[in-house]
């Protein structure tokens, strides 16, 4: 009884340790199909960022709809709201972007208050 009882346990551990090592594979996936640069302007439906591609910066231009989400700093905005020298990261790496993630640039030697 106690043998079966150790394997179950063991298949259990086992399954788990399965779970969460395909969890993680998906989060770095994720990470993978994005790009990431720094904003230059919106034209029209389309951004256009400066990002590293095959080892060379490059202008780039991605396509837009209105199911791309947009946050700025954390918080939902728009694309009208994206600023110049922004970091922002698009996903999916190539076709229309379902999500840009932008975050203001630091102020270096400004002070936390």
């Amino acid at each position: 009884m106690k043998l079966i009882r150790n394997v179950v346990v063991a298949v259990a551990i086992l399954g788990l340790v399965g779970f969460v090592q395909a969890a993680n594979a998906t989060k770095k996936a994720a990470k993978k199909d994005a790009l990431t640069g720094v904003f230059v302007k919106v034209d029209g439906a389309n951004v256009l960022i400066k990002a590293r591609v095959d080892g060379e910066v490059k202008e780039v231009t991605v396509a837009t709809d209105d199911k791309t989400v947009v946050t700025i700093d954390g918080k939902e905005g728009k694309l009208s709201g994206l600023k110049e020298k922004m970091t922002v990261r698009v996903s999916p790496a190539k076709g229309t972007a379902l999500k840009i993630d932008a975050k203001t640039p630091k102020v270096k030697g400004a002070k936390k208050q």
